[in-house]
């Protein structure tokens, strides 16, 4: 069975408010690197911050719900399994498989796709909170790349027809989209591996990247 876990530190509790977003610092210490250099140094010389958490798809032979892996669990980390192979949503929607393509926010939010029938879907989950469905599509569409920032704002390519679309998506709006690029109604003829940045307001444009082809040349890196 495929579990979708998120793993955080024990010595840090995440908010379960996305729309109270504070951007994380990490605390003095006197913990070393594995090279023996103090972490405020990393501070000073502008190294990128450490999450004290992080998503990932753990495929786990005959795991239920309410049991422990057969691997050891380290007890520096607390392990919540965010959704699962055979599960049902509150609102009665079957996810039949969990795609290993995983987001993760600073706040917990976790933004995965779930296979269903006929397509796929994207969700977004925070513990102790159900998985919500942010696409809430009823086709044979299939999502990919997703990327969720610190605003809750979800980017993801999909796939339907041999067309592809990259769109945004708010966790605390669902099914209401901003489409970005489509294969049908510009000059792409592929579009691929959308990224997105985070926004200094909540309501505010966030940027977003992907790869897009314009008929037959070269693929080349886009934003808005």
């Amino acid at each position: 069975m495929a579990c979708l876990w998120l793993i955080r530190s024990r010595s840090r509790k995440l908010k379960n408010d996305c729309s109270s977003i504070q951007p994380f610092r990490m605390r003095s210490g006197t913990g070393k690197s594995s090279g023996g250099s103090d972490l405020r140094g990393f501070r000073r010389a502008g190294a990128a911050r450490l999450l004290p958490y992080l998503a990932g798809f753990v495929m786990v032979l005959g795991l239920t719900f309410d049991q422990q892996p057969a691997f050891g669990l380290s007890p520096l980390y607390e392990y919540t399994v965010i959704a699962r192979e055979g599960m049902h949503t509150v609102e009665g929607e079957y996810i039949a498989g969990i795609k290993p393509e995983v987001s993760v926010n600073e706040h917990g939010w976790v933004a995965f796709i779930a296979t269903m029938d006929p397509g796929s879907n994207l969700f977004a989950g925070q513990a102790p909170y159900d998985p919500v469905n942010i696409s809430m599509s009823g086709d044979a569409r299939q999502f990919m790349f997703p990327q969720i920032n610190n605003h809750g704002v979800i980017v993801a390519r999909e796939l339907l027809s041999g067309n592809s679309a990259v769109r945004t998506w708010r966790v605390n709006n669902p099914g209401d989209f901003t489409l970005l690029a489509s294969t049908t109604v510009s000059a792409f003829s592929q579009l691929t591996l959308p990224t997105i940045g985070n926004m200094p307001f909540p309501n505010s444009q966030p940027i977003v990247g992907f790869l897009g082809r314009e008929g037959d040349l070269p693929f080349a890196y886009y934003a808005n």
